[in-house]
């Protein structure tokens, strides 16, 4: 991959988060198999029993590892400059950047509300937040790199 293509930053953005997000997952599916009770029991309040809880756990975390596996798929093939890979990346980045945004925006309409964890939900939108530009930046680097791309084409030029 040349550094020229515009892809690095992406490339490595995609790679790294998906990398966090697969091993999220998985950490998830193990606390979810291994240790049900105590997942309930860090949860206070909640009428359901270790196995829903450990379900829904379990659920969440086969979510991020596959979100995660397709980032790092994405990665590989901009890297090796597969056809594709530029708009799987711009269709999972806007995907991502926009439910991040989304969770955000719950954790704002959530503290209006009089929710009791306001402070733990602040850090939490401020992440979100923070996350779902960080997708944006990538996201349009990858637009801008691929149209590049398409301008230098013989016979496609403007």
């Amino acid at each position: 991959m040349r550094d020229r293509d515009g892809y690095r930053i992406p490339t490595g953005f995609l790679a790294g988060v998906g990398g966090l997000l697969s091993l999220a997952g998985l950490g998830g599916i193990g606390a979810a198999l291994l240790a049900p009770g105590q997942l309930k029991a860090a949860v206070p309040g909640v009428v359901l029993d270790a196995s829903a809880v450990g379900g829904a756990t379990s659920a969440l975390g086969g979510a991020l590892l596959v979100l995660g596996v397709a980032q790092l798929v994405t990665a590989a093939a901009l890297r090796r400059e597969v056809r594709w890979a530029p708009a799987a990346g711009v269709m999972l980045g806007s995907a991502v950047g926009i439910l991040l945004l989304a969770s955000a925006t719950a954790c704002v309409v959530m503290i209006a509300a009089g929710a009791e964890s306001a402070p733990l939900l602040a850090v939490a939108g401020l992440a979100l937040g923070a996350l779902a530009l960080a997708y944006a930046g990538a996201t349009a680097q990858l637009v801008v790199a691929a149209r590049r791309r398409l301008d230098n084409i013989p016979g496609r030029g403007r």
